[in-house]
């Protein structure tokens, strides 16, 4: 923990930086902190990959199927569309991910195992990423916190507008779930 001084100190430092003053400069730095796109606060962050068009009209689609009723049956449309386009990006993601690394790992995939099948060559993938930076991990994390923003955000909507409707919606049981017997496997 930083001591009361060295606080004070990045506190004085702090005021002293102005950013980029030119609009070149300002653009420049406006994608510093970009990694992947999965907690963008834009939806829509990469003109080469994502076109407004296509999440308008992902979003309209939405709009169409919800038919909301009010600002906050609006939101929620609007919440549930956020977290399906980011998975949408992060499947994306996760595809472009093996496609690269089977790409840089192919010299040394081939001058190991000679005449191996594609699920080995995904599997030498796998292992290479594990004992590295571990992106399938955090790719894992992201999707999870993705899918349950959307599932609670859908919930929420169709909460709403069950109620709007004159009914409650109740929360989903573990009871109502038909879980295969152990006998199957």
């Amino acid at each position: 923990m930083a001591s009361e001084r060295q606080l004070a100190a990045n506190r004085n430092n702090a005021q002293k930086s102005t950013g980029p003053k030119t609009p070149e400069g300002r653009a420049a730095v406006r994608v510093n902190a970009l990694k992947h796109g999965l907690a963008a606060k834009d939806l829509v962050i990469d003109p080469q990959t994502e076109k407004n068009a296509e999440f308008n009209h992902f979003l309209q689609s939405f709009l169409d199927r919800y038919r909301p009723h009010d600002p906050l049956e609006t939101l929620l449309v609007n919440e549930v569309v956020a977290a399906a386009w980011r998975l949408r990006r992060l499947h994306r993601t996760e595809t472009g991910f093996w496609k690269l690394r089977l790409t840089d790992l192919k010299e040394e995939i081939d001058s190991k195992y000679q005449e191996i099948g594609n699920r080995e060559r995904l599997a030498f993938v796998l292992r290479d990423d594990s004992l590295g930076p571990n992106s399938l991990t955090i790719l894992s994390r992201y999707e999870a916190k993705i899918e349950r923003a959307f599932y609670r955000a859908l919930h929420e909507l169709l909460r709403v507008q069950t109620e709007r409707m004159g009914y409650a919606l109740l929360p989903p049981s573990l009871a109502d779930v038909d879980f295969p017997s152990s006998e199957n496997h």
